[in-house]
């Protein structure tokens, strides 16, 4: 019964410590492909946001992959944020804002993180590019500011110079070029700090680029985007986009018209290819303007339908506001009077349109009323123009930009010396370290030296003693080897035989004495 028992209790604890190591062997393997999961997600993420702007169509099957295998909510909601950026990039922002709203409601019913606060940045700052689109400058401004917000809350450093770009964008577009040069600064002071220039000085190079264009100081703005044009070739497909876009505005603004077209039609055929209807439609939005100013006229009607049929779908307001602009100019130069009248008193409300607009706009009633001999009017508006510009580039925007700019450069003095003297700690630092190694080293040796010559001490001196003691032993074997002991025996042997009592017990005891001391002299001392 006992056997039994033990047997059952000794079965039970090894189905119990079976069990034990599946359920910890389990757990350490889901814990592993976790993770496995969560990189290779990120993997996806990473090739999906790459092909962006190349291959939407890969992007989006990466980006489904990615929503296949998420080990948990956070990660599924990752990828989804970034999803929301495929129809943000052919330019589909109301999807784009949708899924936005679902990332936030999401994170709203989750327990703050550092994860869940990256999830927030990322959709707040889709939101903002929504509203930016759609011409909603302080709506945008609202949710890149958030964004900013939680990149910060997330410890996510590498975010913040796009975040300071985003908004120095707004602020530029709301015609605020100080705050926009502020904002710039900031990006590239962030950049400098995190030894990231190389990836971002190509957006805040042209975005300063085209703040001092929006300013008319032509001869820096073609400084800033010369800086940018060295960076060109390792740039995402927008951003060259982009660039050509802000070159060719530059030149446009110089009334260099001519070298403004080759930037445009570069511009445009950097996004034909894809399914960037929002981009290439700018083109030609753009190119109406040049063709016009180039007295092309007939390339400019067709420019100003592809245009039109598309913003009026998407109900661009700042777009369509500049269509019956460009209109209205071609109805002038071609003397139809009283079709840019119609075109010019179409669209009265100018709320949320640019400024830059609103001056070529402007420009032509300008023409308009001076063709038709009302000067007065013609006054007006050119008076109006006037009070925009100096809204824009007056002098106090001026020295507001020139202060940040000064006030960078001071920064980056301070940030680069204090550099300097972290290096040059840093090196004495180093200079101590190798001064104690080497005095260490020197000891080192020293003490090796002091042992190995008491070693070499202590063994002469052990010779030393072995050879006195070996000499002393010589030199008693030679004292004995001088006279023979037996033959002094045999003679007093022969004394004590023939002599008398007496002498007898003398010579007896001298005998003893002798043999006695011939014995000791076998020691090398004496007790």
């Amino acid at each position: 019964m006992i056997i039994k028992n033990n047997t059952s209790i000794r079965i039970l604890t090894n189905i119990l410590a079976i069990l034990i190591f599946t359920s910890i062997y389990s757990c350490k393997k889901t814990s592993s492909v976790r993770i496995s999961n969560n990189q290779l997600i990120d993997s996806f993420i990473q090739q999906a946001q790459d092909s962006l702007y190349n291959n939407i169509t890969l992007s989006k099957d990466l980006l489904k992959k990615a929503m296949k295998i998420a080990p948990d909510s956070v990660m599924y909601y990752k990828a989804y944020s970034t999803y929301a950026l495929t129809y943000s990039a052919i330019n589909q922002y109301d999807s784009s804002l949708l899924l936005s709203h679902q990332v936030i409601n999401f994170c709203k019913r989750q327990e703050l993180s550092p994860r869940i606060y990256e999830l927030l940045a990322s959709s707040n700052n889709n939101i903002g590019v929504y509203y930016g689109q759609m011409s909603v400058p302080d709506s945008a401004l609202y949710y890149f500011k958030e964004a900013l917000k939680q990149y910060e809350l997330a410890n996510n450093t590498n975010r913040i110079p796009d975040m300071y770009i985003n908004l120095a964008d707004m602020y530029s577009r709301k015609g605020d070029f100080a705050m926009s040069a502020y904002y710039y600064r900031k990006a590239l002071s962030k950049s400098d700090s995190l030894k990231i220039t190389d990836k971002m000085g190509f957006p805040i190079y042209f975005g300063l680029g085209q703040i001092y264009m929006e300013v008319r100081d032509f001869e820096l703005s073609d400084t800033y985007y010369r800086l940018a044009e060295k960076f060109y070739d390792n740039r995402t497909l927008a951003e060259k986009f982009t660039f050509c876009n802000n070159r060719g505005n530059f030149y446009y603004y110089k009334e260099e018209y001519d070298k403004a077209l080759p930037w445009f039609q570069k511009a445009k055929k950097l996004v034909s290819k894809g399914d960037y209807q929002f981009y290439v439609n700018l083109c030609e939005l753009n190119l109406g303007d040049i063709y016009l100013n180039l007295n092309k006229l007939d390339s400019v009607p067709d420019c100003l339908d592809k245009s039109y049929s598309y913003f009026s779908t998407i109900k661009n307001k700042t777009a369509l506001y500049y269509i019956s602009t460009i209109r209205a100019g071609l109805a002038l130069k071609q003397k139809n009077t009283q079709l840019a009248r119609k075109l010019l008193e179409e669209t009265k409300d100018s709320s949320g349109v640019e400024a830059n607009i609103l001056s070529i706009r402007n420009k032509y009633l300008q023409k308009y009323y001076a063709q038709i001999g009302d000067f007065k009017q013609a006054y007006y508006y050119q008076a109006k123009n006037i009070a925009i510009d100096d809204s824009i580039r007056n002098d106090k925007a001026e020295k507001r930009i020139s202060e940040i700019d000064m006030r960078y450069k001071q920064d980056t003095t301070l940030v680069n010396n204090k550099l300097v003297i972290q290096k040059q700690a840093s090196q004495m630092k180093s200079l101590r370290y190798i001064s104690f190694i080497w005095i260490l080293i020197c000891l080192i040796i020293l003490s090796t030296f002091v042992y190995i010559f008491i070693c070499l001490k202590k063994k002469k001196d052990l010779q030393q003693i072995k050879y006195m003691d070996k000499l002393i032993k010589l030199r008693m074997e030679n004292i004995r080897n001088r006279v023979s002991p037996h033959f002094i025996f045999n003679i007093i042997n022969n004394e004590i035989s023939s002599s008398g009592e007496n002498e007898r017990k003398n010579l007896y005891n001298l005998a003893t004495l002798m043999r006695k001391n011939l014995e000791i002299s076998e020691n090398t001392k004496v007790c």
